[in-house]
């Protein structure tokens, strides 16, 4: 179950807890703050609130609403990455210069990503890595990227989330291989 409060709103509590008045006067000079929030500014007729100099925004109309990202999740295919594993997806490259190509997105957390090689017939235990195994930060930047394979063999993909021990991580994805005459 998802916690009622999200991170950001558990830090600004943090932040001003039960002296947040106070604590706001740190930052805004007593004659720039509204009565309401512990200054001495009002606004017209008295209002505490000084509305006329904040817009408190209200209700987003539905029509501003970003269509865009949901749509392009649902082109995406999309894998649980268990807490203390990995998601591995293989391309069996017969072309050098065939071009490998990934976009990718998590929801809330990070995930570390790698690509590794090995020639066919070869074990798991003999990969080189050619992109090295890095934490993305793909839920707050949806990650893009493209390798230009060198050599015939088998290529992985590696979406690794071995780190975590109670976390697991959504992951949205597109990866392909392109013949270096296809291109991207």
């Amino acid at each position: 179950m998802k916690p009622f409060l999200g991170e950001e709103t558990k830090r600004k509590i943090k932040i001003f807890g039960g002296s947040w008045k106070r604590d706001l006067l740190k930052y805004i000079d007593v004659q720039q703050l509204p009565v309401h929030y512990g200054g001495t500014k009002f606004g017209k007729d008295g209002d505490t609130l000084c509305k006329d100099h904040i817009c408190y925004g209200g209700e987003v109309p539905k029509s501003y609403y970003s269509h865009a990202e949901k749509t392009e999740q649902e082109t995406l295919d999309s894998a649980i990455v268990r807490h203390g594993s990995q998601f591995c997806i293989d391309f069996k490259v017969t072309e050098p210069g065939s071009i490998l190509h990934w976009h990718f997105k998590t929801e809330e957390c990070d995930i570390g990503f790698g690509i590794f090689y090995m020639k066919e017939g070869q074990k798991n235990g003999s990969m080189v890595e050619v992109i090295s195994m890095d934490k993305r930060q793909s839920h707050l930047v949806p990650e893009d990227g493209f390798y230009t394979c060198t050599e015939n063999g088998i290529y992985v993909i590696k979406f690794d989330n071995s780190y975590s021990w109670t976390r697991n991580k959504k992951l949205h994805y597109r990866v392909g291989l392109a013949s270096s005459s296809e291109g991207l």
